[in-house]
């Protein structure tokens, strides 16, 4: 039967866009999922696809899907790979459906003026998000979309994990932006998700298909809200002796009215390893110690790593504020104004201004954090971020219950970003290491499953913006509750031979 498969393939794209080898199966095992990785290093076997193809068109996915579901074939649609909750493993072999030769901008077109100028790119699912913002650019446009992926991860993969940007207080998420997508069901119909339902006016149907991670169909193009690039911007740090009274603040400018583009809060232990990177003033600890310490640095990273709680003690005696990063964008005069009235809300509750120097400190470094993540997998240890979100009444408890709970097994830093007027995520990342790989595996597995359970247990939800994947997926059930039926009643009607990336998001 696979032999069949594979023939047919080839009719459809030619020999030289469909492969079988080892060394392409074993690249496309994978993505970024840190719990894969650690499986691999402890000598597990790794899920491999059985074949691997790169349509170049609409009609060749077509084609290829219908086949698939005639063959009853598993199908994982692929972009850039950089997911981080392993929503494209080959869980049951099958066919790796690579989308990156699909890399065009369409068209932009625009405006339409309703009152306010509406600008709008039609974009194919495969193009990375740097060469979708940079050729925006290059047009005068943004689309407003930063995540620290940005540099690897494709337009499809925004779409299919509702992914957010770091400029998602001005922009929204991904699922803000878009406005119709193109996708092609395990069937082969082509179909535009565009406009609203008839009766149900407040339904998208694009909704459907957003967010469903390649279970249910192919996102293939979409249209996206574009805006002018913004004339001005202004960032700066604000620091705050008390997270309660930084979440407060940020609480308040949100529900003002206020649109901050940028509004990250680091908690005292990631605030303080910020400051490895900026100085003002008599902000050189950390630089002191690392030179104190010389050549010993590296044995006593490791005995701290492996013994989590200890630093951790150590850091809280250590005094370091809470860093609120405070960015605008926009008309000069406009986001000047908007600047001082965020500042006169972040002193009421006894902040501290501290000018340009950590904003740009930020802004320059954004990207950064993402790539050292494999300096210290180098190390031996493993890493990994664990976003969760909450409305404003259970933020503060949901992250002193996941902390604690995890700052035996690890050392954790978190950041509170992507705030809304109802609340706010929290950014977990986590560190460790253990005396052997498979130990590491374990210890990994645990801090998911207790960080799951902490996050349902104090109110919030599992996922803001990595999407679900296989790592999140069995918790799926307490998450939607009585919501899961309606999905696995579409994944039913427009998957009925279950060929959709099977295994994800709790189907």
């Amino acid at each position: 039967m696979k032999t069949e498969f594979l023939k047919a393939l080839q009719k459809i794209m030619g020999s030289e866009r469909v492969t079988v080898d080892q060394t392409n199966r074993h690249l496309y095992c994978r993505d970024m999922m840190t719990g894969s990785l650690l499986e691999l290093k402890a000598g597990h076997q790794p899920h491999l696809p059985d074949i691997i193809c790169w349509p170049e068109n609409v009609r060749e996915i077509s084609q290829v899907l219908k086949t698939a579901n005639r063959f009853r074939i598993p199908v994982i649609p692929f972009g850039g790979g950089s997911g981080v909750s392993g929503g494209t493993l080959p869980l049951h072999g099958g066919l790796i459906i690579d989308l990156k030769r699909m890399n065009r901008i369409e068209k932009i077109d625009g405006p339409f003026l309703k009152g306010i100028p509406h600008y709008r790119a039609t974009a194919q699912s495969g193009i990375l998000g740097e060469h979708l913002e940079s050729q925006l650019n290059r047009k005068g446009f943004t689309l407003g979309h930063f995540p620290s992926s940005i540099l690897c991860a494709t337009l499809g993969g925004y779409l299919a994990a509702r992914s957010a940007g770091q400029l998602s207080s001005r922009y929204g998420k991904i699922e803000d932006m878009v406005e119709a997508i193109e996708a092609v069901l395990p069937s082969g119909q082509i179909i535009s998700f565009d406009g609203r339902i008839r009766d149900y006016k407040s339904a998208l149907p694009r909704d459907l298909l957003v967010g469903t991670e390649g279970t249910l169909g192919i996102i293939t193009r979409a249209r996206l809200k574009i805006y002018p690039k913004a004339p001005a911007a202004r960032y700066r740090g604000i620091s705050f002796n008390q997270i309660p009274h930084a979440l407060t603040a940020i609480r308040e400018i949100m529900q003002s009215g206020l649109r901050p583009s940028v509004i990250r809060l680091y908690d005292p232990l990631d605030t303080l390893l910020l400051q490895f990177g900026y100085e003002t003033g008599n902000r050189t600890f950390p630089k002191k110690i690392g030179k104190l310490l010389g050549p010993l640095k590296n044995n006593l990273f490791h005995l701290l790593i492996r013994n989590p709680l200890l630093p951790q003690k150590i850091f809280s005696l250590i005094p370091s504020d809470a860093l609120l990063i405070l960015g605008f964008e926009g008309d000069a005069n406009l986001i000047e104004e908007q600047e001082k009235k965020a500042i006169e809300i972040c002193n009421h509750q006894l902040a501290k201004d501290e000018g340009e120097g950590p904003g740009r400190h930020w802004l320059k470094h954004r990207y950064s954090v993402s790539f050292k993540m494999p300096d210290l997998i180098e190390k031996g240890c493993f890493v990994d971020t664990i976003e969760v979100a909450a409305t404003w009444d259970k933020l503060l408890t949901l992250y002193h219950k996941v902390r604690a709970t995890l700052e035996k097994y690890c050392l954790v830093l978190a950041h509170f970003s992507h705030a809304y007027p109802e609340g706010c995520s929290i950014y977990f990342t986590v560190v460790g290491q253990t005396a052997s790989r498979e130990k590491d595996y374990e210890t990994y597995q645990t801090i998911w499953n207790r960080a799951m359970e902490n996050c349902l247990e104090a109110g919030g939800t599992i996922s803001h913006h990595h999407g679900i994947g296989l790592l999140k997926s069995k918790w799926m059930p307490r998450e939607l509750g009585e919501g899961l039926k309606f999905f696995q009643a579409m994944k039913k009607k427009l998957d009925p031979n279950g060929i959709m990336n099977p295994g994800k998001m709790g189907l």
